[in-house]
């Protein structure tokens, strides 16, 4: 029915009737070893609309001012996944106000519609951020920063914590075109109060048909701060990143968990992955010889090792992760991924996963 739904609505906003309409459907279908059984997922069924609520005003803080929404719809729940007032204040500031993603991470700020593998990596698990706040944006072709101020979570956010101020700074000494070439650091950090002074991590460690394989259980503390960095380099249809974190409690059971991800990728039809400099993440890839033209699409394999370890008075160590993919662009906004992930979780043994992923995107 969900689909059924997504798919009507599809075709229908797609006309010049509902320009600012947006939606994305990502399926997913698995292989698992035994005792899991193999399945499916709507992974994300969302829609989303991006509206104007004001004109021209003679203050720069409410003229052109937006509202952006996007539910998700997917077979496991319907909840609000984006609800903002924004306003690009001039071409390099912007404020933003109400449920968003914080500036935390390289992966965490990279739509699901971008991602190079299935999933998210596992430093992404620390620093997931979908939270209700206001930021300040600034920025240009060569940087960008973002600050923000952020209450109660809605959709669980880092830690479950509340009354946060996180801020990240992308450099790019490095940048021609849409990302041909570009070298990206990049540096973000919070500082939180807990949530009822707990906290609390889980993971699958990979496909998200799977329970959680790892869970830290509630560990104690009065509050707790988060350091991330992230380095990324493309040349072409080459590029490599990496990206670490480390959490810091304070007070309660103490201790510090942290994260790292490696990854390669290369685009074997010879395309690049575009780059935005509006958030500094990667974009999508534009096939040069796409599906629609009777061609093959842009192919491009890539391979990741992450690794996720808790405090030590955390009930799980944590888990390491092996992946590799291969992914079908068939069109700028359709893609067929394969990918396969080794999973050690712990102390248990490592199993093998496979994942077919199809994502379309407007």
């Amino acid at each position: 029915m969900t689909l059924s739904i997504f798919f009507v609505a599809a075709l229908q906003i797609q006309t010049e009737e509902f320009p600012a309409w947006s939606g994305r459907f990502e399926q997913h279908f698995f292989h698992l070893p035994a005792p899991f059984s193999d399945g499916k997922d709507s992974r994300r069924v969302r829609i989303g609309n991006s509206v104007p609520l004001m004109g021209d005003s003679d203050s720069a803080w409410v003229s052109g001012l937006g509202w952006d929404w996007e539910l998700e719809l997917s077979d496991r729940t319907v909840q609000w996944e984006k609800i903002t007032l924004n306003r690009n204040v001039s071409n390099h500031f912007a404020w933003q106000l109400g449920l968003f993603k914080e500036p935390l991470g390289l992966d965490g700020v990279t739509s699901s519609r971008f991602i190079s593998m299935t999933e998210r990596n596992l430093v992404a698990t620390l620093t997931k951020s979908d939270n209700t706040g206001f930021m300040l944006k600034h920025g240009s072709s060569s940087w960008n920063a973002a600050l923000g101020v952020f209450g109660r979570v809605m959709n669980g956010g880092l830690a479950n914590g509340d009354n946060a101020l996180s801020g990240r700074v992308v450099w790019r000494p490095w940048l021609k075109g849409d990302g041909q070439k570009v070298f990206h650091l990049g540096l973000s950090a919070s500082a939180r109060q807990t949530q009822d002074g707990t906290v609390q991590w889980d993971s699958t460690g990979g496909p998200s048909i799977l329970p959680d394989l790892v869970d830290s259980e509630i560990l104690m503390a009065d509050s707790l701060s988060l350091q991330n960095a992230e380095l990324s380099w493309a040349n072409g249809p080459f590029s490599t990143s990496a990206e670490c974190a480390a959490v810091a409690l304070d007070g309660g059971d103490g201790g510090n968990a942290y994260a790292w991800s490696c990854q390669a990728a290369w685009i074997l039809t010879g395309e690049h992955r575009q780059y935005r400099t509006s958030n500094g993440s990667f974009g999508r890839v534009v096939p040069l010889d796409p599906w629609s033209g009777s061609g093959l699409g842009a192919w491009e394999i890539i391979s990741r090792m992450d690794r996720l370890k808790f405090p030590d008075q955390s009930q799980s160590s944590g888990c390491v992760r092996q992946g590799l993919a291969l992914t079908c662009w068939l069109e700028s906004n359709l893609h067929l991924q394969i990918g396969w992930d080794r999973i050690v979780a712990g102390d248990d043994e490592d199993l093998e996963a496979w994942t077919v992923r199809l994502a379309y995107d407007w």
